[in-house]
């Protein structure tokens, strides 16, 4: 089963906040039925406490995500950003990130949590990877990638 999903792809999102992009995510990934409506408001809460932001090599993104019990099926909900959001460094809280891409996890097994995270982070540490998403001119290929990188 695909944990990507054409329908969760948005591209040149246009948010003033981390909580506005999260916010914005969340609803996507809800009204498309792989969330409960529980689910954004946890992922706010967790992301307050546990920041996701990673700077790598050549861009800033972001992997946010909450308990599996606010999430009805696995997906990966991808957003390009108009503009940079701040989200704060993982495992560095006094770090600020200007996240340009957004990979926000609704994951059902927690087992699997730190798997899909992994495979974001690989491929993320691959520059040649990275420039593809940053050159992605829509979501049909936004998708592609993220199924042949993700899935």
């Amino acid at each position: 089963m695909s944990i990507v999903d054409k329908n969760l792809i948005r591209m040149h999102l246009c948010a003033g906040t981390r909580d506005e992009a999260l916010r914005n995510m969340g609803m996507l990934l809800f009204e498309k039925g792989y969330v409960r409506e529980s689910y954004t408001e946890a992922l706010l809460k967790r992301e307050e406490i546990y920041p996701t932001g990673l700077n790598l090599q050549t861009i800033s993104i972001a992997m946010p995500h909450t308990d599996p019990s606010h999430v009805l099926k696995p997906a990966i909900a991808i957003a390009t950003m108009e503009k940079p959001v701040t989200f704060m460094h993982m495992g560095n809280t006094g770090v600020s990130v200007p996240a340009e891409i957004l990979f926000v996890m609704a994951i059902q097994n927690p087992k699997e949590q730190i798997d899909q995270l992994r495979k974001v982070m690989k491929a993320f540490a691959d520059p040649m990877i990275v420039r593809k998403f940053q050159l992605a001119s829509d979501e049909q290929e936004i998708f592609t990638l993220g199924k042949r990188y993700f899935d």
